[in-house]
């Protein structure tokens, strides 16, 4: 058995995961979506700062259980809460 079976199989299984995170964000944004069409029905607008605040503490204290780094767990998730505001205006602005 050569060093690269066991590194292969550790590639396989990040590829899956990564397959997996990917299916996650697809199905997140389109909750985004839906989250966009429903503020648009109450006049609310697109961005909450207050929910993206609160929703970043709570994620950091998540993180910190899985021993993840507090600024890595806040850019991810700065990125993933910025994709979701701009997948939901145009569904605001056009319906």
């Amino acid at each position: 058995m050569t060093e690269e079976n066991p590194l292969l199989a550790l590639r396989d299984k990040i590829s899956a995961l990564d397959e997996k995170l990917l299916a996650l964000l697809a199905e997140r944004r389109g909750l985004a979506v839906e989250v966009g069409k429903a503020k648009l029905a109450s006049h609310r607008p697109v961005r909450d700062i207050d929910r993206e605040r609160d929703l970043l503490e709570r994620l950091m204290t998540i993180g910190k259980r899985h021993n993840l780094d507090a600024h890595y767990i806040t850019r991810l998730f700065q990125l993933i809460i910025e994709d979701s505001v701009l997948t939901s205006k145009p569904c605001c602005s056009s319906i």
